[in-house]
């Protein structure tokens, strides 16, 4: 189970204090508590941005835009390690859903420049406002 209570006011502030004095503690799997400064998701414009130029490079390469948007993971998105119940160490890497919005334009910024690097044309960040 994963719950996460954003601290805008002090009802959600005792809700989080209760919610971890409900946690148990001793048990076979351990319970996390991260406290962060809440990130700010990417934007609508950020990712239909990304799935077009996902299509268009891909299209000028032979890429079809999911494989296109797989190379681009691959090649920009840095790995998380992840530690499974067994102990084993796995690196995985964020899907286009779960970056942040910093994260987004990176990456946008990335890909852009890898287009204009191949001489592939794509549409400009303003061209989709």
């Amino acid at each position: 189970m994963e719950r996460a209570i954003v601290l805008l006011d002090e009802a959600r502030r005792a809700r989080a204090v209760e919610a971890i004095a409900a946690c148990r503690v001793g048990g076979a799997t351990p319970l996390e508590v991260v406290i962060r400064p809440k990130r700010k998701p990417k934007t609508l414009d950020q990712l239909a941005l990304y799935w077009v130029l996902c299509t268009e490079i891909g299209a000028a390469i032979g890429y079809a835009k999911d494989e296109m948007s797989e190379v681009f993971v691959e090649k920009y998105v840095p790995p998380i390690a992840r530690v499974l119940p067994s102990g084993e160490t796995v690196l995985v890497k964020k899907t286009p859903s779960k970056w942040s919005k910093a994260e987004a334009s990176q990456i946008i910024d990335h890909m852009l420049r890898f287009a204009a690097e191949e001489g592939i044309e794509t549409h400009h960040p303003g061209d989709l406002q």
